[in-house]
């Protein structure tokens, strides 16, 4: 089963930002984003066809590197996604990559874009912690990559002003806080 397959199981939610990597680029698959007023920043292939329409100023001191409004010229991707997409170029600094994004929301600043896509590795660090840190003995899982790769089945449930989780056992250090000044890189 491919990682984008799970976008089938979605129900998008209107005003809701959805995060993916570029493993999840379906242009049919996102075009549902869209009619459900829900929002996507997705890290774009290098192989997906676009036609510039317009381009928007940027302060490239935030490493924003450029904003466009673009349309995609393979046929079956423009018939697949038919409206207009916004591209986002971003160099990290720290890492002196560059990022290319695709997104539906036209309204945040290009920099906030690439920030949101940035907060998405956050997650992935927590996932990686869990995986270090904690000895989980079952993993509750229905789909059939939950039984073969308990990892990502994983549902995670934090509510707002709880203690941060800790690890059971002796010698196990706690959750990192997110409000930590530690930076990540992309």
């Amino acid at each position: 089963m491919h990682d984008v397959n799970i976008l089938d199981e979605i129900l998008p939610e209107a005003g809701a930002f959805y995060v993916m990597d570029r493993g999840y680029v379906d242009f049919e698959r996102l075009y549902i984003f869209t009619l459900s007023a829900a929002f996507f920043v997705v890290r774009t292939k290098s192989n997906v066809l676009l036609q510039r329409r317009y381009s928007h100023p940027v302060d490239k001191a935030t490493g924003v590197r450029s904003d466009h409004t673009v349309i995609l010229t393979a046929i079956d991707s423009a018939k697949a996604y038919p409206d207009p997409l916004r591209r986002v170029s971003y160099l990290d600094v720290e890492t002196r990559k560059r990022f290319k994004f695709l997104t539906n929301n036209f309204t945040l600043p290009a920099l906030t874009i690439a920030l949101i896509y940035k907060a998405r590795w956050q997650v992935e660090l927590f996932f990686k912690w869990i995986k270090q840190h904690l000895r989980i003995k079952s993993f509750y899982g229905t789909s059939e990559n939950g039984r073969q790769d308990p990892n990502l089945d994983c549902r995670v449930d934090l509510r707002a002003g709880r203690h941060r989780p800790q690890a059971v056992g002796t010698g196990y250090e706690p959750l990192p806080d997110s409000t930590d000044s530690q930076r990540y890189a992309f």
